[in-house]
């Protein structure tokens, strides 16, 4: 009885790792494609004048935040030098959007200057927006309804 077993269970490893090896060597290759995706930063431009608040001045930061991604992202600008901050922006899938930043008293970003600031700004983090979708195509919550 002892070798029934034993021969039992030789052939069930030998039928795993056999078809194991078959379903190795018939199964479809794998192709991996490389698409270069990016998100740019362009046309930079930051004003700069006397507000209705004197001394103070204000402006605008302004640019454009391209995408190159297959789906939606979430771009994080900094501006940075004499003025800090970040801002988080939604970019649609191979899309730009413009992006103003208003800063001075009462602005989008209250600060109470009386020179211009120095102001440079860049991306220092993308997020690419992946949502499952079991009949597409999909409505991930991002789109405004017509």
């Amino acid at each position: 009885m002892r070798g029934l077993v034993a021969l039992l269970v030789v052939a069930v490893v030998v039928a795993g790792a056999g078809g194991f090896m078959l379903g190795y060597s018939v199964h479809p290759a794998t192709v991996t494609r490389i698409v270069p995706q990016t998100g740019t930063l362009t046309g930079y431009n930051f004003s700069c004048g006397p507000s209705a608040q004197l001394p103070y001045l204000q402006g605008a930061l302004q640019f454009n935040l391209t995408s190159t991604y297959s789906t939606d992202i979430i771009a994080s600008a900094a501006y940075l030098v004499d003025w800090t901050g970040d801002t988080n922006q939604l970019v649609r899938a191979n899309g730009t959007k413009h992006v103003t930043v208003t800063w001075g008293p009462g602005a989008m970003q209250s600060i109470q200057v009386t020179a211009c600031p120095n102001v440079g700004v860049t991306i220092w983090r993308v997020v690419q927006l992946v949502m499952a979708c079991p009949n597409p195509p999909c409505d991930d919550g991002t789109n405004p309804t017509p």
